[in-house]
């Protein structure tokens, strides 16, 4: 997976808590920030992650119950298809970001 930079910009007293909430907690600020941001999302959007962990398995389960052959010529098609829609919507999300 391809990691994106994510560009933080904190005013000095977030900078001297971030910071300190490191040290206390023997870990890098990078760390800190991940552990953070990872909770908030998941206060967030409870239960994404794990969808998004398991997309493949379940699309997997959906796509047997439905007759279909992953190894079919129409689903590769379509599988190049979706990918390269949901490309071009990140590619237009990287836009817009700071």
């Amino acid at each position: 997976m391809a990691s994106s930079v994510f560009p933080l910009r904190l005013d000095d007293t977030d900078r001297y808590l971030l910071r300190r909430l490191a040290l206390e907690r023997g870990q890098s600020a990078n760390a800190v920030v991940t552990m953070l941001v990872r909770a908030e999302i998941d206060r967030a959007l409870p239960g994404a992650r794990e969808a998004y962990q398991r997309r493949t398995e379940v699309v997997e389960q959906v796509l047997r119950r439905r007759g279909v052959d992953p190894d079919s010529a129409e689903y590769q098609a379509a599988r190049r298809h979706a990918r390269s829609v949901l490309d071009a919507v990140d590619d237009l999300h990287r836009d817009h970001t700071a």
